[in-house]
């Protein structure tokens, strides 16, 4: 495999995130390590060389369940997104949240993954079952962010409060501005939902999050 360090900011250092080179269903892991100023190596596999792994009972992914992302920590190893995502939030960012607050947080890790699973329903599969994937969009993004416009606070706070987004926040951000997939980039119209936007402006204006949002370029 073929590790990358992102930017200067993250050295090589003793956690390691496993994933392709793109977004997909890493990037809420990798938002949560920049904002939080965690060194990580970024290791982004080809499809060749994911191949070469799976199952490799001498590779954390073989050691796992043969899906990507994996994170490696230490004798610490994480597969399935919404851990890998928990997991780096709370190194980075959020150690102190209550029960409660991880709940919620929970919450959105879980609506992340089920617009994501909308999305990718539109970009993979056979012409038809894209096209019917693409037809059903409106209606899911209609539903997913307009329970969302409810719940989240006004005037772009972060959903805890406080100065700084927890996973929660960079699951929300991330569905909507993700180029693969996102709400946006698959042509969604979120004029109806101005929370939703302040909100991600909030994240998008995050001071530790700006260079990386730069370096990645969406």
């Amino acid at each position: 495999c073929t590790a990358v360090s992102l930017t200067t900011l993250f050295t090589m250092a003793g956690v390691e995130l496993i994933y392709f080179d793109g977004p997909g269903r890493a990037e809420v892991a990798r938002l949560a390590l920049a904002a939080g100023g965690v060194a990580y190596t970024d290791t982004r596999l080809s499809f060749p060389e994911f191949g070469a792994i799976k199952g490799d009972p001498s590779h954390p992914n073989g050691q796992l369940f043969g899906s990507l992302p994996v994170l490696v920590h230490g004798d610490l190893k994480l597969a399935q997104s919404q851990a890998v995502s928990l997991y780096c939030a709370e190194l980075a960012l959020s150690p102190d949240l209550t029960p409660a607050q991880r709940a919620v947080d929970v919450m959105y890790l879980g609506l992340h993954a089920d617009v994501q699973t909308d999305l990718y329903k539109c970009m993979f599969g056979d012409d038809e079952s894209k096209a019917k994937g693409l037809a059903a969009l409106p209606a899911a993004t209609a539903k997913w962010c307009a329970a969302t416009e409810r719940l989240l606070p006004e005037g772009g706070a972060f959903i805890h409060g406080g100065s700084k987004p927890s996973v929660g926040d960079l699951a929300v951000f991330d569905f909507v501005t993700s180029k693969f997939p996102g709400l946006k980039a698959m042509g969604q119209d979120l004029s109806a939902y101005p929370k939703l936007k302040a909100h991600n402006d909030a994240v998008a204006a995050f001071e530790p999050l700006k260079a990386y949002l730069e370096k990645r370029g969406f």
